[in-house]
């Protein structure tokens, strides 16, 4: 029962994840922003985007895991301190 909960849960952020990064590729495009610098914008887009593509699940899981740590911690520190 939970599982099924959470399936339908899932597929709904899936489908607003997927549909929020369409409208951001629109606008990107309608703006004409990868144009800019003489496209040079939209090849440095697309080199960080292999290079992100191209980490192992090992190097993928520390990045994640070492900028969440640098955003949360902080906020943690600041929660103790209030206790």
């Amino acid at each position: 029962m939970i599982l099924i909960m959470c399936l339908s849960d899932w597929w709904k952020v899936w489908l607003a994840n997927f549909i929020g990064a369409l409208l951001v590729v629109a606008a990107v495009y309608g703006s004409g922003q990868f144009h800019f610098g003489q496209s040079m914008l939209g090849a440095m887009t697309v080199k960080a985007a292999l290079g992100k593509i191209n980490l192992s699940f090992v190097e993928a899981f520390l990045l994640g895991y070492s900028v969440i740590g640098w955003y949360v911690w902080p906020y943690g520190l600041v929660f103790l301190q209030r206790v």
